[in-house]
């Protein structure tokens, strides 16, 4: 029985099985019409698939992980920077966080819900930590990478998501660094970045989607897929 109950946990799983036999050299590439999915969630599951021999059980690995590791960077946050009850309330918020149905439930299917959520918690945490003046030049070297990868993640799954995101951490930016020109510079570049993100993410896919597939057609594809799926 495949621990798949969703339509579109089938296609994604089908995308990745063709992106990783084609990489291999044992296979097409993937149709155009399923082009659509080929951004970052697909591309991960088809490398995890090209290591671990197409096996499902090591993809979910990976929204799990991020499900998990969730939980992990809202403990941190918490630690480090809430201080609001010490660390029995930083224990409550990641246990929290690891039980929350969204979080939980999501993070055991085979999609990109769990990495996008993750990628947003890891860029408030990486911005939080880059800009409170407390860490030291190794950790805040780190938070650097840490905001660059969350944001293109994000960008690449979620350009919308990620404009509310850097909209939203520009003004706490504002509001605890009142009166400082260097701020308003820092605002100005995460909003432009949000909306390069945005709009690079709308691009990229409209470029990679060369046939027009309506929803309609997508909802057909994903019947198609789960009915045929193999046992």
């Amino acid at each position: 029985h495949s621990p798949l109950v969703m339509p579109d946990e089938t296609v994604y799983n089908r995308v990745a099985i063709e992106l990783s036999r084609h990489w291999v050299g044992g296979g097409p590439p993937v149709v155009a019409a399923h082009q659509y999915l080929l951004h970052g969630f697909a591309y991960v599951i088809a490398a995890i698939y090209v290591v671990s021999g197409n096996s499902l059980i090591a993809g979910l690995g990976f929204p799990v992980a991020c499900g998990a590791l969730t939980a992990v960077l809202i403990h941190r946050l918490v630690t480090d920077h809430l201080r609001l009850g010490g660390r029995r309330t930083a224990r409550v918020a990641g246990l929290l966080a690891a039980v929350y149905p969204s979080t939980f439930l999501w993070s055991c299917l085979l999609l990109k819900d769990a990495s996008a959520t993750f990628a947003t918690i890891g860029l408030v945490v990486a911005t939080v930590a880059l800009f409170s003046g407390e860490s030291s030049p190794r950790r805040s070297a780190a938070a650097v990478v840490g905001v660059v990868a969350a944001g293109v993640w994000l960008g690449l799954e979620r350009g919308v998501q990620l404009a509310v995101v850097g909209a939203a951490l520009g003004l706490w930016l504002l509001w605890i660094h009142r009166g400082r020109r260097v701020v308003w510079i820092g605002f100005g570049v995460i909003i432009a970045c949000a909306a390069g993100a945005v709009i690079a993410s709308s691009s990229v896919r409209g470029h990679l989607d060369r046939v027009p597939v309506t929803l309609a057609q997508r909802r057909v594809v994903s019947r198609e897929y789960a009915r045929t799926a193999e046992p």
